[in-house]
C-alpha cells in the first residue's frame, strides 16, 4: 500500500512533501460503495445482519445469567 501511495503521488506530481493525512489517502485503494469492495480480495463490507429477535435476546440473558451463577459456585 505504501508503494502505491508513492506511485501515485509520483503520478500526481502534486506538492512535496503531502500531509500525512494526503498519503494515507494516496495510499489506500479506492473504495467502490456500490459494490462494497475495497479494491482487494482481502477487504471486504458486510451486508448489515439484523438483529436477534427479543426472545432469541431473552434465552441468551436467561442462559447467560445461569452460567454466572454455575462459575460462582465453583469459587464458593
Amino acid at each position: 500500500m505504501i508503494a502505491d501511495g508513492l506511485n501515485r503521488m509520483y503520478e500526481k506530481g502534486d506538492d512535496w512533501p503531502p500531509s500525512a493525512i494526503a498519503f494515507a489517502k494516496l495510499c489506500r485503494p479506492n473504495t467502490d460503495e456500490m459494490t462494497g469492495t475495497w479494491g482487494t480480495g482481502a477487504h471486504k463490507l458486510f451486508k448489515r445482519e439484523a438483529l436477534p429477535d427479543k426472545s432469541a435476546q431473552e434465552r441468551a440473558k436467561k442462559v447467560g445469567a445461569s452460567e454466572l451463577e454455575n462459575m460462582k459456585g465453583m469459587f464458593s
